[in-house]
């Protein structure tokens, strides 16, 4: 069983566009942090964040 979350994120650099995704870090903040690292422009926030305890079957 694989514990994490799933999120939504927006930025309003990019609007229209959303970020669905699957975490096993403890925070979606940390996941936020590490995409900071990448080429996405600021000001990432999210919209939704739902702990899952099977993430491979949501």
């Amino acid at each position: 069983m694989t514990e994490g979350f799933v999120y939504v994120l927006t930025n309003a650099a990019m609007p229209g566009y959303i970020k669905i995704g699957l975490t096993q870090r403890d925070e979606v903040t940390d996941r936020i942090r590490q995409l900071d690292n990448t080429s996405t422009p600021p000001a990432l926030r999210v919209l939704l964040r739902r702990p899952r305890s099977r993430l491979r079957q949501t």
